[in-house]
């Protein structure tokens, strides 16, 4: 439930915030420097779809944040099988593709054109079985395929791709110079001499020209496994972090984007198709008792073309006022597959982030993680037409026997670095500066429940729409003359008078009764609790079901409107005052009965433990974010809950 304590660079250890998603998200942190004297520690939010026609759902099974870089065969002179989500923020929103192109149907071919279009991305790729040049100058094609894989070694070399295959490469023993497989659509390579451009879907190595190129002077003293460590320099380009080619970055998702993929699903030769509405939501309850809700931004869409899957990353920063600020981070969802009610979700399964850092020697950035499953060998099949042999390797399909091992170093390693190459022409970026890049966070508002807060005046708040009878007025407006005695009787306001009296004010039970928050959760809690009848309870508070009903919506529409203005102030008072009342009727909630809540609502058995523990099923989410606040603010009850929480996982 809660994050292992990370080592912040080499060997400094610092307590820090626990990262928790109470949905299906997945999630993971990365504490890092903006400037000098200031922190922040970035949360990365995931969401895995099942890509198919029409919408694509959330998949059954969601996917980790990547937390690092992996190459090819874990090379670092192959391309990246794997790019990280654990980089700081994202100057751009991006699109990456990774996997095999399809045949169009259960028939081999020699070619196929590859495209995603994604809002005002559209790009396409030729993909070609692999040739070469003849000694004589004519190109042989290797077997048809029924899907090719798209990694940057099939595509042309050069500065901006140094795992590709070099431009006029010298022949093999057999005489066979290679071809590009990967090429721009409708280009046609006439000579072994032929410039022609690098083109692929996936992402680019933070060591390739393009990325490395924008650290400028600074190329030299980044260093890739502890840069989180140490402020990041002034005019610092925030692209560095981009990992997709230029011509795949957009400035923002929207959401609500149609996606389209031509031969880039192995059932679907043309898909087109919208994930599903998916917002994560993350609030930060500090140690100090403000509490923070973080504005996210979707910032990355990557596409798993052998798993048919697409993955969505959003990211957030939480600004620090010291390294080791404790506190808790916690996510939630709206969406499909969440509660609308999220005090009644019981069923999502919360995930512990990974709060990266710096290891001996890991893959970009911190921490060395195992990639997703090898994508399948360039499968070929059909007749022999000029065969060339294929190299077993996985990550480099058939192009091994003519692919050019680049340099084993880049600027980062001990060995001196090679020159940088002067770029191609290409669209320059301008550097934006740091305070432009990440999402903001909102104004936090301390919490203060030593007295009760006031309550909205019901003469100034009118009911929310479409509530039924609570929406109409409490008395009915004044008839142009007066209604004969039978009407006055049947009058409902008036039933109960005698009726030559004077008509009374409206009945108290029929107007939003002014009560606190904290007497709005507590009597909620009373009521949920169901030690008694609803109506007994309702009474023995002086209340009637029409006034509760109607401070009821006035109080959820304050919390509901709450989050939009970044505070927190009400939830937190009503959640303690709910736990209080819980706590009231059935004795104080120990730290193993949290655990063993904890636990079992990380194995979605929350009603079950609750059950157990004789609590209703409304006080789950109240009860998670006061014990939230509790170990964020007191280190020793944060420790015994971390303990208790490993004993009930053991249990």
């Amino acid at each position: 439930m809660t994050a292992p304590t990370p080592a912040l660079g080499r060997g400094t250890m610092l307590r820090v915030m626990d990262v928790l998603s109470y949905c299906p998200l997945r999630v993971a942190a990365l504490p890092w420097q903006p400037r000098p004297g200031s922190h922040a520690l970035t949360v990365v939010c995931k969401a895995t779809f099942e890509l198919g026609p029409g919408e694509s759902p959330l998949a059954i099974t969601q996917e980790d944040p990547a937390q690092a870089d992996v190459h090819w065969n874990d090379d670092p002179r192959r391309s990246l099988r794997v790019a990280s989500d654990l980089v700081p923020f994202k100057r751009r929103a991006e699109v990456l593709v990774l996997g095999h192109a399809f045949a169009p149907t259960a028939a081999p071919v020699t070619s196929v054109v590859a495209r995603i279009a994604v809002g005002a991305i559209d790009k396409a790729i030729e993909v070609h079985a692999d040739r070469a040049f003849t000694m004589d100058g004519r190109i042989v094609v290797g077997e048809p395929f029924l899907k090719a894989p798209l990694v940057w070694e099939r595509a042309a070399g050069g500065a901006n791709n140094p795992s590709g295959i070099a431009p006029n490469a010298p022949p093999d023993a057999r005489g066979f110079r290679p071809v590009p497989s990967l090429v721009p659509r409708g280009f046609t390579v006439r000579t072994p001499a032929d410039s022609v451009p690098a083109m692929g879907f996936g992402p680019l190595a933070p060591v390739w020209y393009p990325r490395a190129s924008l650290l400028g002077r600074h190329a030299s003293t980044w260093d890739p496994w502890t840069w989180n460590t140490r402020p990041l320099f002034e005019d610092f380009d925030g692209a560095y972090f981009n990992a997709a080619p230029m011509d795949q970055q957009l400035t923002e998702f929207r959401g609500d984007e149609t996606i389209m993929l031509e031969h880039l699903h192995s059932s679907h030769p043309r898909l087109t198709t919208k994930l599903a509405k998916v917002q994560p939501k993350v609030a930060v309850m500090r140690e100090s008792g403000e509490a923070q809700e973080i504005r996210l931004r979707a910032d990355t869409l990557c596409i798993d073309t052998d798993r048919a899957l697409a993955t969505l990353v959003w990211r957030g920063v939480v600004l620090l006022e010291k390294p080791d600020e404790a506190g808790t981070v916690m996510v939630t969802m709206v969406g499909p597959e969440a509660s609308a009610d999220i005090e009644s979700t019981l069923t999502a399964a919360p995930t512990t982030a990974k709060i990266a850092n710096a290891p001996a020697r890991p893959a970009l950035p911190f921490m060395p993680a195992a990639g997703p499953p090898d994508p399948a060998i360039f499968e070929m099949g059909g007749h022999e037409t000029s065969r060339l042999e294929q190299d077993e390797e996985v990550g480099t399909g058939t192009i091994g026997p003519w692919t050019k091992n680049p340099a084993p170093v880049l600027p980062f390693q001990s060995a001196a670095a090679p020159p940088i190459v002067p770029p191609p022409a290409s669209v320059a970026v301008d550097p934006v500066p740091f305070d432009e890049l990440p999402p903001t966070t909102q104004k936090s508002l301390k919490v203060a429940v030593d007295r009760p807060l006031e309550a909205p005046r019901p003469a100034v708040i009118a009911p929310p729409a479409m509530i039924g009878p609570l929406a109409k007025p409490a008395m009915p407006e004044a008839p142009a003359k007066a209604p004969p005695p039978e009407a006055e009787q049947a009058n409902e306001l008036k039933a109960e008078e005698e009726p030559k009296k004077p008509a009374p004010p409206p009945a108290a039970e029929e107007l939003p009764a002014d009560l606190t928050i904290e007497k709005t959760a507590a009597i909620a809690a009373e009521i949920a609790e169901g030690r008694s009848e609803r109506v007994k309870i309702l009474e023995a508070h002086g209340l009637k079901e029409g006034a509760w009903k109607a401070n009821e919506l006035r109080w959820n529409k304050a919390l509901e409107e709450e989050p939009q203005k970044g505070k927190s102030v009400l939830r937190g008072a009503y959640d303690g005052a709910y736990v209080a009342q819980v706590e009231k009727l059935r004795g104080p909630i120990a730290v193993g009965e949290y655990a063993r809540i904890s636990v079992a609502l990380e194995r979605g058995g929350a009603k079950e433990a609750l059950d157990a523990l004789k609590i209703q099923q409304p006080a789950l989410m109240p009860i998670v974010r006061v014990w939230a606040k509790r170990v964020a603010k007191d280190m020793k009850l944060g420790e015994e809950a971390r303990k208790a929480v490993r004993e009930a996982r053991r249990a």
